[in-house]
């Protein structure tokens, strides 16, 4: 209904973020659960910088101008659809004998603060709707 607006661009980008607080508290999860695994490496949940790129793209300094369809571009406007969460592996780090780097008071931490950014999204999100629908109400 709102589909090129911002209405549609707010909920898709709410729930995309959503999504990446939902996969990174899996991921976390999966992280405590392991704590004592020997070999086991730490992974998180790489989204914001991806969200930054697309909220503030930043081109090259030097565009290749196309002077014909078929010729390849450096660069081009970064699009909703590419922005998703991505889990990464630590690898470089070791915190113990058995080659294990999660620390589960760190885990704890990002498990607490990955909740209070979800509450404040969800939240968001449900004002969001509030607002449309003042809107709807308000037009008839």
């Amino acid at each position: 209904m709102f589909e090129g607006t911002g209405f549609y661009r707010t909920t898709a980008i709410l729930q995309k973020a959503l999504g990446a607080a939902s996969l990174r508290h899996t991921v976390i999860s999966d992280n405590i659960a392991n704590v004592d695994t020997p070999n086991y490496k730490r992974q998180f949940v790489r989204f914001e910088e991806y969200l930054k790129k697309y909220l503030h793209p930043q081109p090259p300094a030097v565009i290749l101008k196309r002077t014909d369809p078929r010729h390849i571009t450096n660069w081009h406007e970064p699009s909703l659809e590419e922005v998703k969460p991505r889990i990464d592996v630590e690898i470089d780090t070791n915190y113990r004998n058995d080659r294990n780097n999660v620390d589960i008071d760190t885990e704890m931490v990002e498990l607490v603060k990955n909740q209070l950014k979800y509450n404040a999204m969800a939240q968001l999100e449900a004002q969001h709707f509030r607002f449309i629908d003042d809107i709807l109400r308000k037009a008839r």
